[in-house]
Formats: structure tokens, sequence, C-alpha cells
């Protein structure tokens, strides 16, 4: 017998990750997930993005690496192998999510292929899963850092840090590349909004006076955030809110 927390969805003729409840209620079911390296943009940029599926009347759930980490796997450190498992079971939870007709949002660095293509697997088994690769140079990224951690990580004081003593592997083939050195965040929030219309993960959003030209609504707390961050680093990206600590107890941008 169906359980009735399934029983209120009905799965959508043409598009198998769209669910609508019974009460007419549009539930999207499919997972984003923002990778790249440390401070390249991923948090700001899932944030965004998910404000402006909330303002389009989806349930959605933005996943924080920091967070998964502390609250959800805690016995994990930073080698490769707790890399991947942290991932694959991050990946894990994003598909039950979607089970239940919400969508998942998530910044990660997921700095190996093998678990890009993990990740995908296990939510593809089932639902959408879109790789969107938040590009940006090291250069860049160890220039926004204010607490000098890429500096540390050269000079050897921080171990398994990515791009600098871990590597980082940028993805042979992702859904959607933004590049957070060269194009400012509202730029590539409506960047990434377009490209999940034109992969029909998203409808078309109406365009009014209300919109930009790929149908991102400006509001004044996605401009606010943009221009302060801009400000306060002479960049248009941010620091990932994901981190660790090294030996030495300095928190590590991660």
């Amino acid at each position: 017998m169906m359980r009735p927390e399934v029983a209120g969805y009905i799965m959508a003729q043409d598009r198998p990750f769209v669910t609508r409840s019974i009460a007419g209620e549009r539930n999207v079911s499919f997972t984003l997930w923002f990778m790249g390296r440390p401070a390249a943009g991923k948090s700001t940029l899932a944030n965004q993005v998910e404000e402006h599926l909330r303002d389009r009347g989806f349930q959605v759930e933005n996943l924080d690496g920091d967070e998964i980490r502390r609250n959800l796997h805690p016995d994990l450190g930073f080698s490769r192998e707790d890399r991947a498992t942290n991932n694959r079971r991050s990946a894990f939870i994003c598909k039950l999510l979607n089970r239940n007709g919400i969508a998942a949002v998530t910044g990660m660095i997921t700095p190996f292929r093998d678990s890009q293509q993990r990740a995908r697997e296990i939510v593809e088994s089932e639902w959408k899963f879109v790789l969107v690769y938040v590009k940006c140079s090291v250069e860049e990224a160890a220039r926004r850092d204010p607490k000098g951690l890429y500096e540390q990580a050269e000079r050897g004081e921080i171990e398994n840090f990515t791009g600098i003593s871990h590597p980082f592997q940028p993805p042979h083939d992702p859904d959607i590349v933004v590049d957070t050195e060269t194009h400012l965040m509202e730029q590539n929030v409506a960047h990434v909004l377009k490209r999940l219309e034109e992969m029909e993960v998203l409808e078309p959003a109406a365009r009014n006076e209300y919109t930009s030209t790929w149908g991102v609504r400006r509001s004044a707390k996605s401009s606010t955030v943009s221009r302060i961050w801009a400000a306060s680093t002479g960049t248009t990206g941010r620091r990932t809110s994901e981190s660790h600590s090294s030996g030495n107890g300095v928190r590590v941008i991660e």
C-alpha cells in the first residue's frame, strides 16, 4: 500500500522530476549542486538562486556544507576518502528531499571528478541533477581570502587545503558554468536561472518591469548582498561557508 506522504503526489507526464500535489501546489524535485574551489562564491550563488526559486513558489532546502559536516558528518575529516563520503552522504540527502517534492540546493567543493559523478548517479537514479561549476582562479580566490588562509596553505601550515595542498579537479562536463571572477553575482544568478529554463527544469518566468532580461526578479535583498560583497572584497564573489580547522586551530575555508 502506498505511504500517505507519497500518495499526495502524482507524477507529471512531461517531466518525471516535477510532481504536483492533489491540491494543485507545484513541487519541484531536482538538485542544484554548486561546486568550485574555496572562496569561489558557491554559497552566495546558491543562496541567491534559492531566494529566486522561493519567489517562484517552489519548496526549497539549501544544504549548507558547514552545517552538514557539523551536525551530520562530524566523524569525517578532509582526506580524499572522507571528502568522498561527505559528498556521497550529502547527495543521498538531496535525493530524499527530492523524493518528497523538495528542491535541494547545495554548495560543496566536490574536488574530485569521481565524487562529482557519484553525486550525479545517486540523485539521477530518480530525479534531476544539475552540476553548476562556480569557476574562479586560485589567484582570485586567494585575493578574496581576508584571513590569509591560502597563504598559510602555501607555507604548509594548513594540511589538505583544496587547490594548494590537496587536488582540485574541474568537472569535465558541468551542466552550467558561471565565472565569479569576470561576472557580477547578479549576472551569474540570471545565467543559472536562464539555463535551468533552457534545460526545462524551470518554466520560463514572465517578463515584466520587475524582472531582468533572463526573468530574474530584482529584489532589494539580492542586489544589496551583491553590492556589499563587491565593496568589501573588491570583487564579485564571496567566501564559501564551508570550513574546517587546521591542526593549529585555524578555521580553514573549505
